[in-house]
């Protein structure tokens, strides 16, 4: 499948938003509760920050997903270490797209002086952790119930990646 890859721009929030929350309401891969604004969700995305990479991803004129680094943690000792963070419509996951979204993001992430990757995903995300470990993640930490979502409690596995 070809894949287009654009900077994220304010006029794709409304279909980063309905991919965004279909993910909050039908699962436990990220840790908010309640659907987002399209407001409240560009302001997770640092989209207007040039160091790190942010795009929407499109097969032909529609968005399918959208991909980003952002960092790890807010201070200077962090800089060469991100956050990365896919989320892709449900009807275009495991189809082998998040590889070619990999191996994208990780050229952009390379090109603005980023070294090390981090992928923090919900340790019951048997498809994120296999996409990940399929392109070369390696676990790097296990946290333990840090998550409560739908009266569960959820662990959180990190994978790291040095480019």
């Amino acid at each position: 499948m070809e894949l287009k890859f654009l900077p994220i721009q304010m006029e794709h929030a409304p279909e980063i938003a309905k991919i965004y929350n279909y993910y909050i309401l039908n699962s436990v891969s990220n840790f908010y509760t309640e659907p987002l604004s399209e407001d409240e969700i560009l302001q997770s995305i640092p989209f207007e920050n040039s160091y790190y990479p942010c795009y929407t991803i499109f097969t032909e004129n529609n968005i399918i997903g959208f991909a980003y680094c952002t960092h790890f943690k807010p201070r200077q000792a962090y800089k060469h270490t991100a956050e990365i963070t896919i989320y892709l419509s449900p009807e275009f996951t495991l189809k082998g797209i998040g590889k070619q979204v990999l191996e994208f993001i990780h050229l952009q992430a390379r090109n603005s002086g980023i070294k090390e990757l981090l992928a923090v995903i919900t340790a019951k995300n048997n498809a994120s952790i296999q996409m990940f470990s399929k392109f070369g993640y390696k676990s790097a930490g296990f946290l333990k119930q840090v998550g409560n979502k739908n009266g569960e409690l959820l662990d959180v596995t990190i994978y790291q990646y040095s480019l």
